[in-house]
């Protein structure tokens, strides 16, 4: 029985009947609707069963996957740090000019932008909190309870002014949306009347004066513009700098230049108008040299972790086929192994001791006991590794997971064999139209 109508895996005649008489019609339906839709249902699962249902996932593959994925590793690795090679770099000047003369394009000024805007807000709310009645100690019944009236007229009074405070601030927020809707106008009036934008005669016209900034990078907008915070949906996770700089400076036409009202902040709005824009250059070599340097010491130090973690692999791997231990085979190169586990793929406590612990685990559980792994190269570190042991917990909750993979396996193959079927038979049919194209 459908869970919804069933108590304990049985049909619920009553679930059955408060469905009917309370829900069904309002999902616009009859009984009958809903018994044609079950016994489309019931017809639809068992042409399933019989087109796809004689597949099974091989037994010994599902086993096999899940059991490297449950299996608890013991591993000794060998890191090596990037860091501790690009601390080591030092690259001549002629290294760096040359480094430079190949990547100039990456090393440019930053576009620089001036704007002159309008800014309504509101200031911080102001803050009610009126101190507390203080209870004398050793106060009498009478003195309580004229203690607990006076708390209570207090409460009363605080938050009436509160509520006074906030009809104002409201009326107030809507003064600010009715002013920039006017300023957006009279911007849109005079574009309409084909006028020269004077967006600062617009403003003092209204009382308002023009602010401008000079010059500034994205990265360094001036302050009184970057702490502004944009609110709304359609806004989230963009900045101020992301509107200013996104604007399109291509067109001739001041108007264009103009930007929609932006709302910032609790209650308040700006409107920009793009003054000036300074494209980036290229630097000369003097003003790279800082970065081109730091770009080059950084891609050697990553190159030369590579190689050392590769030298070092294969120089154990020939100790050890020579007949010594892993140990002795690192000691000839002054390294010294960190071991980590056991541990499983899904082992939360080994996360502290290294977060790539489940890319270690992946690339344990298809080595043998005893074997080295590849090097494995990551953003900071190179490093491999010795299986020290792999092993996995017959229990009775792992069968039954081997059991539940098998079982999820032979459904999704039966639904992938049921709709290659479906399609087979609409091409045998030439059956047209954008709900089969679509498929």
């Amino acid at each position: 029985a459908p869970p919804g109508f069933a108590t304990e895996g049985r049909f619920d005649n009553t679930k059955y009947a408060n469905f009917i008489e309370k829900r069904l019609g309002r999902l616009g339906m009859t009984e009958k609707d809903l018994r044609e839709v079950v016994h489309e249902s019931l017809c639809l699962n068992k042409i399933i069963q019989i087109v796809g249902g004689g597949l099974i996932a091989p037994r010994q593959a599902a086993q096999d996957l899940l059991e490297a994925q449950m299996q608890s590793v013991s591993i000794s690795r060998v890191i090596f740090n990037r860091d501790d090679f690009v601390e080591k770099e030092n690259p001549s000047e002629d290294e760096i000019k040359a480094y430079w003369d190949t990547h100039q394009d990456a090393y440019k000024t930053e576009e620089q932008r001036r704007i002159n805007y309008i800014l309504l807000n509101l200031p911080p709310a102001t803050q009610v909190n009126s101190a507390p009645v203080v209870l004398p100690e050793n106060a009498n019944d009478e003195q309580k309870q004229a203690h607990a009236d006076a708390e209570k007229a207090r409460l009363a009074a605080e938050a009436q002014v509160k509520a006074e405070l906030a009809e104002k601030r409201t009326k107030a927020a809507r003064g600010i949306q009715k002013e920039i809707d006017q300023i957006s106008q009279e911007i849109y009036d005079s574009e309409e009347e084909k006028r020269p934008l004077d967006f600062a005669a617009i403003l003092t016209k209204r009382n308002h004066e023009l602010q401008k900034t000079g010059l500034f990078t994205r990265s360094n907008v001036p302050k009184e513009l970057s702490s502004l915070a944009l609110r709304g949906n359609f806004n989230r996770g963009k900045t101020i700098a992301d509107f200013i700089f996104g604007h399109s400076a291509s067109s001739q036409d001041r108007y264009d230049l103009v930007s929609d009202a932006l709302p910032v902040g609790e209650h308040g709005w700006i409107i920009f108008t793009l003054e000036e824009v300074i494209e980036p250059s290229l630097q000369d070599y003097i003003a790279a040299r800082a970065k081109a340097r730091a770009q080059l010491v950084a891609e050697n130090g990553s190159k030369k972790v590579k190689e050392a973690a590769k030298a070092a692999l294969d120089a154990t791997r020939k100790s050890i086929e020579s007949g010594k231990s892993f140990d002795d085979a690192l000691a000839e190169q002054n390294l010294k192994a960190l071991p980590l586990g056991p541990f499983s793929i899904n082992d939360r406590d080994t996360q502290s001791k290294d977060p790539s612990f489940r890319l270690l685990h992946q690339k344990a559980s298809g080595l043998n006991p005893g074997k080295l792994s590849e090097t494995i190269d990551e953003n900071d570190r190179s490093l491999f590794f010795k299986l020290l042991s792999r092993e996995i917990k017959d229990t009775e909750e792992s069968k039954q997971r081997i059991e539940s993979v098998i079982n999820n396996s032979k459904n999704q193959m039966m639904m992938i064999t049921f709709l290659n079927w479906l399609h087979q038979q609409y091409d045998l049919a030439d059956v047209k139209g954008l709900a089969v194209e679509d498929q």
